[in-house]
């Protein structure tokens, strides 16, 4: 498993690194200059914040900003298939493109939500999960039958 950790000094406002390696994973277009893992085809991921209001909209509303057919309120519908379930912001979010699709979720979830998934991709964009908690063990979990790559 491949594993990016930003460091300690980030500021995901001033630059998101993360953005620009989800961006390349969910469209498949990958500079000459990247050395990092590729996906072929669609890729699946996760975004997991602390909480979905304010962090999940937050990083709906200004960090994604960067991908193909986001605007600052949100994923353009002419190339983003957007799901909500219970929470008043989205939580699945689809790229019409090529299928690519990640989801949001929130510590304060059960972590029966975390069950059964298999992907690519996963951030972590929180501080309170540990190495020790179920959750993660099962994002992890989730990311070894792809090689897949967690951000930290």
């Amino acid at each position: 498993m491949t594993i990016h950790q930003v460091p300690k000094n980030f500021n995901p406002e001033a630059e998101p690194n993360w953005v620009r390696l989800i961006r390349m994973f969910i469209t498949g277009e990958y500079p000459d200059t990247y050395l990092g893992k590729r996906f072929e085809g669609p890729t699946r991921g996760r975004i997991m914040v602390d909480r979905f209001v304010p962090h999940g909209e937050h990083i709906i509303h200004h960090e994604l900003a960067d991908l193909p057919g986001w605007e600052i309120n949100g994923p353009d519908p002419g190339f983003w298939e957007v799901y909500r379930m219970k929470q008043r912001i989205p939580v699945r979010f689809k790229y019409k493109e090529n299928g690519s699709t990640f989801n949001l979720l929130a510590v304060q979830q059960d972590s029966h939500a975390y069950e059964g998934w298999d992907g690519h991709w996963a951030v972590l964009l929180q501080e309170r999960i540990s190495p020790h908690d179920r959750s993660y063990k099962v994002l992890v979990h989730g990311l070894m039958s792809h090689d897949g790559v967690i951000m930290v």
